[in-house]
């Protein structure tokens, strides 16, 4: 397996206890990849008046928070801000400020996380907004619901659906598991008209799964039975039942004609698994796909074919 790093980590943060539970997960990152991390602060748009009007007090507006930044930074880290760690304050819209920035910075992986109740029309990271970002985001962005990933990442869940691509999620799976040493479970889902064992489904798993043995990877795979196959409602049941540490999904499997557009199985996981879940867009020119573009593919034709 090829060796590689989330070198830099974006965090886009309310003021709060989620911004805190965010900074939370982005440090487990850095114990294992060295990452640098930037907190994203961002002040709203409306500003922009004050900044035409009365440039000074806009200013002064802009200082502020800058100290409130550092203060809650400051009191994360009980005392100093660990050289790894960038604090910036950016003015204007949310989810425009995150993308760009992102983008023109190349970050590797976005942290995000959501918020239950809106506390303002614009820090909140509600489901619109969370879709718009990962929809066009350049790279990776996991989101945080419930709880982040605290005692570690153990268990891998990978929601399989051999009808669509699933090749990137099975690679960068593979490529996590040998960081934390975790564990992969893949998850696929049939109709009831016919026998797991017979089906193409379990076939094709059972192959992923030796493959992943062969990487010294613990894996085991669990076939459920669906009479309308939503895939989305059996891995929320099987997400809040044994709350796997994190999810993979690919996004933008289900429309070719809008790049945006997640898709319904991706936002239904997002939202409403209890456990982090990384998002991955196949097709964009950053860390993860240059991952893929390093592997050998014809070791894997097997899966594939």
């Amino acid at each position: 397996m090829i060796n590689t790093n989330i070198n830099k980590i974006l965090v886009p943060i309310a003021i709060s206890k989620g911004g805190k539970i965010a900074i939370s997960q982005a440090l487990y990152f850095h114990q294992v990849f060295s990452s640098r991390i930037t907190i994203l602060h961002i002040v709203p748009a409306a500003y922009i008046i004050s900044r035409i009007f009365k440039n000074k007090e806009y200013e002064q507006n802009k200082k502020r928070n800058q100290k409130k930044l550092t203060k809650f930074v400051k009191f994360f880290f009980k005392g100093s801000i660990p050289a790894y760690i960038d604090l910036r304050i950016i003015v204007g819209e949310l989810v425009p400020i995150i993308l760009k920035t992102a983008d023109d910075q190349k970050y590797d992986l976005i942290i995000i996380k959501k918020s239950k109740k809106i506390k303002g029309v614009f820090y909140s990271l509600r489901k619109h907004n969370t879709d718009r970002i990962i929809g066009a985001s350049p790279c990776p962005v996991l989101t945080i619901k419930e709880t982040w990933t605290k005692m570690g990442i153990r268990e891998i869940l990978i929601p399989l659906d051999i009808s669509k691509q699933f090749r990137t999620k099975i690679f960068w799976a593979i490529e996590l598991a040998l960081k934390f040493k975790a564990k992969i479970r893949i998850i696929s889902v049939l109709g009831f008209n016919i026998g797991i064992e017979e089906s193409y489904t379990y076939r094709k798993c059972k192959i992923l799964e030796k493959w992943i043995k062969g990487h010294d990877i613990e894996c085991d795979i669990r076939i459920l039975k669906s009479k309308e196959h939503k895939m989305h409602e059996a891995v929320k049941f099987f997400s809040k039942k044994e709350r796997p540490d994190l999810t993979i999904i690919m996004t933008h499997q289900e429309s070719v004609m809008n790049e945006n557009y997640i898709g319904r199985f991706a936002a239904e996981i997002i939202h409403n698994c209890p456990t982090p879940v990384l998002s991955i867009v196949p097709g964009h020119d950053n860390v993860f796909s240059v991952l893929l573009n390093s592997f050998k593919i014809r070791k894997v034709k097997t899966i594939t074919n």
